[in-house]
């Protein structure tokens, strides 16, 4: 029992995160992104390829997306939200991985990209309000 009751605390916690960074990005205005955008060129053309950037993305994209799925698993999550969840990881990794290869191709990031993400990020944020509804739901 401690245990299962110990996997929902964690998967609340996690849950939470992710809602944080979501409300952290969701809060990000278009000009600071464009500042991000900058460094971020620079510290690719300090690099010796795209390489590293490829492993980040598997590690962000799928390692990272795939032990929270598993974590929520075990604590109860229904396989049909886990199913949801899934799709909903692998729309924001294909509209995230889009924009930063226009990125490092030399191209620009325009307000609508802005407002897309924004829109995805408020989506993130309204799914982990639903996983936190799941997890400390009443029973019965």
């Amino acid at each position: 029992m401690l245990s299962a009751l110990f996997l929902i605390k964690l998967s609340a916690v996690l849950t939470v995160l992710y809602a944080g960074l979501n409300v952290h990005q969701l809060t990000g205005s278009y000009a600071q992104m464009l500042g991000k955008i900058d460094r971020f060129r620079a510290v690719l053309a300090q690099a010796e390829g795209t390489a590293g950037l490829i492993r980040l993305n598997l590690f962000f994209y799928v390692a990272v997306p795939g032990a929270y799925l598993a974590v929520l698993r075990v604590s109860g999550i229904e396989p049909l939200m886990l199913g949801g969840l899934t799709l909903k990881f692998a729309c924001t990794a294909f509209l995230d991985i889009r924009a930063e290869r226009r990125i490092v191709a030399g191209g620009g990031y325009s307000s609508r990209q802005h407002m897309l993400s924004r829109c995805d990020n408020a989506l993130n944020l309204a799914v982990a309000v639903l996983v936190l509804y799941a997890l400390l739901k009443p029973a019965g």
